[in-house]
């Protein structure tokens, strides 16, 4: 049997098979150089991504290491001492004026506490630990620093750092020394003190003219009234009538007296709540007189209350200004001055009017205004600068309105000044409100106190010590007098157990009535002693209530007020 076509059918298929084999042998490398193309493509293209990383990454570098360069030059050439704080409170950070002003390097710093840096605690660690504790900045004026002798003033602002995970990591510390602005602020406040008593006394040389004026008619009535008493000694009812017009008018010249006395002390700036609408009618008892009879002033007042938070003396001193510029705003010609007072309510849009002078709140609007020869455009703006003036020599230096400015700006207020040429002048004047308070008023006295016991009586004036010899007497009390208090003190160590008060004048030749107290005092220290005087001041009351003198009275005498006030003293120590 031939087996040749089988064989060759299985060499076909051999064939076939091997050209398959080959075909798929050629497919697989085909297939490898595609993967290996791949791999190198994508190991070139992980390569450039790598170089274009490490590029971006060193320029990320530079950059962070320009950024805290330049951070570092910030803080170097920053005026402030800054550093920065851990939890622990070590110093982290710190800049260049932190190592000049402690003399420090930084190798000495960074790692260690301020105890270990310091012998002295410069920086309060109390005010750190409380703004980690409470995450809450805190700033400080004022602080003080003693350095070599020297003294250093510092405004602190303490913050907390905070990490990337919102958890607090430290504090930074901003120093700023204010050593200079400290002394600045301190010379402008005695600066201020002397442009106020400048002030003053010019103001005093203004009111002159008319107080002499007015005191002399006060003085005329006593006087007239007095020779009239002397003349109907015949008829009772008419000399009763005439002394009480001599009382009358001696009351009204005792008060000029104390208005001149309360503008002209020296005060203490001390801010109380006072009643506007009083001060402003008190103070224009003041100015009238010094302003002529053709000048009207007109007051309105459009408010029952008004309780500021102030100075009693400054606010009258503001009045007086303002009146008094505007009388020589008139140039001698008839006028008008009108002073209005009513309640307004700022909000936040008002404030920017002001320039956020004033904060939003409920505020009293004061306002002078005039109808005289007002001010030109072109120096508007300068009529708050100190010395700077229009009028004539004789007629002020200037300081009337820096003044004014700088009293109510410590009244936390504001001033607003509006004027046209021709057509006047128109000041307004904003004041806080404060919550209303019970002022309490002094008591009406009508009727004598009577009463008993026996009282020493010391004042050089001859007069008055037979006047109070014959007053106290009336009331039932045994009075002894004596016009020197030396020979006084010698009759008393006599008859100490005879008195039951001391009354003693102040001023006295030879020896005061505080020489005097002290001596007493030294004998029998629960004595009751009245101490009066003409004329005190603050130095004397302060040494008055460091004798423990029970009371003091003010000349001119109030026969009331030394009726209740004796009764009540001798009752109360029997």
């Amino acid at each position: 049997m031939d087996k040749t076509p089988e064989l060759l059918e299985k060499i076909k298929y051999l064939e076939i098979e091997n050209q398959q084999i080959k075909n798929e042998l050629n497919l697989t490398k085909q297939e490898n150089k595609a993967i290996t193309d791949k791999y190198l493509e994508i190991v070139n293209n992980l390569e450039k991504n790598v170089i274009n990383k490490n590029e971006e990454l060193i320029h990320y570098q530079r950059t962070l290491e320009n950024t805290l360069y330049e951070l570092q030059i910030m803080l170097d050439y920053s005026p402030a001492i800054i550093f920065f704080k851990d939890i622990k409170l070590n110093f982290v950070r710190v800049n260049r004026p932190f190592l000049s002003f402690f003399n420090l390097k930084i190798s000495k710093v960074i790692g260690h506490n301020q105890k270990s840096l310091f012998k002295t605690e410069y920086f309060n660690e109390s005010d750190e630990l409380f703004v980690i504790q409470n995450a809450k900045s805190l700033l400080k004026r004022d602080c003080s620093i003693q350095i070599n002798n020297k003294a250093y003033y510092f405004e602190v602002n303490i913050l907390p750092v905070f990490a990337e995970n919102h958890q607090i990591s430290g504090i930074v510390c901003f120093a700023l020394d204010v050593t200079d602005l400290t002394k600045i602020k301190n010379d402008n406040l005695v600066l201020l003190n002397h442009l106020n008593t400048s002030q003053k006394h010019e103001a005093l040389g203004t009111l002159a003219g008319g107080i002499s004026h007015d005191f002399n008619n006060i003085l005329s009535a006593i006087i007239g009234y007095t020779e009239i008493a002397n003349n109907f000694v015949e008829k009772p009812d008419k000399i009763k009538k005439y002394l009480s017009e001599v009382l009358f008018a001696s009351n009204r010249a005792k008060e000029l007296i104390k208005q001149i006395l309360t503008f002209s002390r020296k005060s203490s700036k001390e801010i109380q709540p006072i009643n506007l609408i009083d001060c402003i009618e008190e103070s224009l008892k003041l100015i009238r007189p010094t302003i002529p009879s053709i000048v009207d002033i007109n007051l309105q007042i459009n408010i029952k209350h008004a309780l500021i938070a102030g100075n009693d003396i400054q606010i009258k001193q503001i009045l007086l200004n303002l009146c008094t510029n505007a009388w020589h705003a008139m140039q001698g010609k008839p006028g008008i001055i009108n002073i209005i007072l009513e309640q307004i309510d700022v909000d936040i849009d008002t404030t920017l009017i002001f320039n956020n002078k004033i904060t939003p709140g409920i505020y009293y609007k004061l306002t002078v205004s005039d109808n005289g020869s007002g001010i030109p455009k072109n120096i508007l703006n300068k009529v708050f600068d100190p010395y700077f003036t229009t009028k004539n020599k004789d007629q002020g230096t200037g300081l009337g309105l820096s003044v004014v400015l700088g009293i109510v700006s410590e009244h936390n207020g504001s001033i607003e000044v509006i004027s046209e040429p021709r057509k006047g002048t128109k000041f307004e004047i904003f004041l806080p409100k404060i919550d209303s308070i019970h002022i309490e008023k002094p008591k009406e006295l009508h009727t004598y106190q009577y009463g008993k016991g026996s009282i020493l009586f010391v004042d050089d004036e001859p007069s008055i010590n037979f006047l109070m010899q014959d007053f106290l007497s009336k009331l039932g009390y045994d009075v002894d007098i004596f016009n020197d208090s030396l020979e006084a003190f010698e009759y008393y160590v006599n008859y100490k157990d005879k008195y039951n008060l001391i009354f003693t004048d102040l001023i006295m030749p030879k020896s005061d009535g505080f020489d005097l107290i002290k001596k007493i005092k030294a004998i029998d220290n629960k004595i009751p002693i009245i101490l009066c005087s003409g004329y005190h001041n603050e130095e004397s009351e302060k040494m008055a209530n460091d004798l423990l003198v029970d009371a003091i009275l003010k000349k001119p005498l109030d026969f009331h007020e030394i009726s209740i006030k004796i009764q009540d003293l001798i009752n109360h120590n029997n």
